[in-house]
């Protein structure tokens, strides 16, 4: 299949899988505000925020490991012979402990459950969310090992498929959620996690039977011989550390944005979500490209590896910047026909998310190529730290937020640019 082909087909998996995760938020946002009120979703909002970030983390396991067997798949290896398979079970290992690791976390953390529903104005009870937070520690762990489907899939040139299994799950999940909602009189959070959890383990059986008897992998929990722990943990410390700094970034800003109230949560949360479609589907055209770049890296193709690049680039600027001008003209009646009114509708509030956005897109390209050369640990160290000083400072100035949090995206971007361009030129300026 040529390059093209590829990803163009890795665009309409994306495409579905954006389309899922839009039309989640289209009808999950009023739905959990008509049943739970303005409060009890800010809350909502507060305690998903997190785990819905290190969901996919795997702290950097899988999409190392995907990026670098891709690449030897793409050079002399072949799939399934005994190096692939060592480091495959190898990833599993580290995955396994990831695992260990966050339930101690989430062990902790439910310590706090008394002071953490407090600050929330006891919206939640603490019992209940002492179990909230033990059932996403679950939650998340599911996912740790779901986002190992990368790694089966994508050395195999099946990234489309990987993507549209995973996404199917991803939907089988929300309509359970939306069922709920739909269905059961006064429905806490607590039942929501739980649907969630029990339909993540069944999509977690279906797509590892899928792979055991089409790609011929197992499950085996295996330190690898080919690649030390250390070794392996400092290569994907840069993919572990980026789901952590938009922790402290996008879901971050919600958690600030509740010191305010959780009303303003809630509108903070909705005008986000708005704009924040823009950018998932931009993501559909980057990611696409991310398997072929590597793949170009590996064979020695600097030419075809800068073609690609720039045409992503080029491609995913100009139509944010096209979305971006059609949402804000078409803002009312976005608002009216979505959530029945205006009311939440913030133009100030607005426009700083839209700019916002516009640098993380730019960045995010010149991160896709560092993360298709497996070379992103320093730029995750300074995008990690860029945002927990950013989340620091808000938490003393709340009202300025998102001004801080754009003076820090401007430089991530010129940090994220200077990085790249080593990776197109070397010492030459672009």
């Amino acid at each position: 299949m040529s390059v093209k082909n590829k990803i163009v087909k890795g665009m309409a998996a994306n495409s579905f899988g954006q389309a899922i995760t839009l039309g989640s938020q289209l009808l999950l946002i009023p739905l959990m505000l008509s049943t739970w009120g303005a409060d009890l979703f800010g809350v909502w909002l507060v305690i998903s925020a997190v785990p819905a970030y290190l969901s996919f983390a795997n702290f950097g396991v899988s999409p190392y490991t995907a990026t670098i067997l891709t690449g030897y798949v793409a050079g002399e290896g072949r799939y399934g012979d005994e190096y692939f398979i060592d480091v495959y079970r190898g990833a599993f290992f580290l995955t396994g402990l990831s695992v260990g690791l966050l339930s101690i976390l989430t062990l902790l953390l439910v310590q706090f459950s008394s002071d953490i529903a407090h600050l929330l104005d006891n919206h939640i009870e603490p019992d209940e969310l002492t179990v909230v937070l033990i059932l996403f520690g679950m939650y998340v762990s599911c996912n740790f090992f779901m986002a190992m489907w990368d790694v089966a899939f994508r050395p195999a040139g099946r990234y489309a498929g990987g993507v549209i299994f995973q996404n199917l799950a991803r939907l089988l999940e929300i309509g359970g959620v939306i069922v709920l909602l739909l269905v059961k009189v006064s429905p806490r959070i607590l039942d929501v996690v739980a649907i969630m959890v029990l339909l993540r383990i069944l999509s977690l059986i279906l797509v590892f039977s899928y792979i055991k008897q089409v790609l011929g992998l197992g499950v085996v929990f295996r330190k690898s011989k080919n690649i030390g722990v250390k070794t392996y943990l400092n290569r994907a410390l840069g993919y572990m550390l980026m789901p952590l700094g938009y922790a402290f970034s996008i879901q971050g800003m919600i958690i600030v944005a509740a010191m305010v109230s959780p009303a303003y949560a809630a509108a903070f949360g909705v005008t986000r979500t708005l704009i924040s479609s823009v950018r998932q589907f931009i993501l559909v055209i980057s990611q696409s490209f991310w398997p072929e770049l590597t793949v170009a890296n590996s064979e020695g193709e600097a030419r075809n590896f800068r073609r690609l690049f720039f045409f992503m680039l080029l491609a995913s600027v100009s139509l944010t910047v096209v979305a971006l001008m059609i949402i804000f003209l078409l803002s009312e009646e976005i608002f009216t026909i979505w959530l029945g009114s205006t009311e939440l509708l913030n133009r100030s509030l607005f426009m700083l998310l839209a700019v916002l956005t516009f640098i993380s897109i730019v960045w995010n390209q010149f991160y896709i190529l560092l993360a298709s050369v497996a070379n992103v640990t320093m730029f995750s160290v300074l995008f990690l730290l860029g945002n927990v000083m950013s989340f620091c400072i808000s938490l003393l100035a709340p009202s300025k937020m998102l001004e801080i949090y754009t003076v820090v995206e401007l430089l991530i971007l010129v940090v994220s640019f200077l990085m790249a361009r080593k990776d197109l030129w070397g010492d030459k300026c672009i």
